[in-house]
């Protein structure tokens, strides 16, 4: 085949996918209707490059594409992106909350037992974790107060769409699948609970 015509199916290539990631960005989702309602600002038009300042994410798989970000309107209200992670047919939707929280707080990161994409090279080790519902586990650097896995384990749904959480100093992230209303609603909230629990028990253990 000439290289002109290897130029033009690369060229062709490169509208198609350009076309289709527009037409994704440019639907109507219901998590758009849940911002609408909550007065939230909504961007649809999202760089990789925004989530640069909380890489790497212990708690998702590598992340390939934001769909759509809602700012925070105020330090103490969680930012939230809808992202596309993972690698070939294990690809997935979660909608990610992250909250500007304590600096004192510890690394860790609490998932799914069923959940074996998140990425194994940043040292994490499972902790024992008797505190917590048996269908989640914890990982940190190190071993962890019993009584902050106790307080943590109050921000676990039992049942419902299980939750991913990662903690380390200034930030607490969420991550729920899914792209709906819902799911922004439960990341929102489950950043919230978790900031007045941390406090709550720094506070008793102080």
């Amino acid at each position: 085949m000439s290289p002109v015509l290897w130029i033009l199916l690369a060229a062709t290539g490169a509208t198609v996918a350009l076309l289709f990631d527009r037409r994704q960005k440019s639907k109507v989702l219901s998590l758009d209707e849940w911002a609408e309602q909550q007065n939230r600002p909504l961007i649809r038009e999202v760089e990789l490059s925004l989530l640069s300042e909380v890489e790497p994410l212990s708690l998702l798989a590598p992340v390939f594409g934001i769909e759509r970000f809602l700012p925070a309107r105020a330090e103490s209200e969680a930012a939230l992106f809808l992202v596309h992670c993972g690698r070939g047919h294990q690809q997935e939707t979660l909608v990610l909350g992250v909250l500007a929280a304590p600096s004192w707080l510890a690394h860790l990161r609490i998932v799914p037992r069923t959940v074996s994409d998140v990425p194994a090279h940043l040292g994490y080790v499972e902790q024992e974790s008797p505190a917590l519902p048996s269908s989640y586990r914890v990982e940190s650097f190190a071993e962890l107060d019993a009584g902050l896995l106790a307080a943590l384990s109050g921000a676990l749904p039992f049942a419902g769409e299980p939750i991913r959480i990662e903690l380390r100093p200034s930030r607490i992230l969420v991550a729920v699948r899914g792209q709906d209303g819902d799911a922004a609603a439960l990341v929102s909230e489950s950043c919230q609970a978790l900031l007045s629990i941390l406090l709550s028990w720094r506070s008793g253990s102080e």
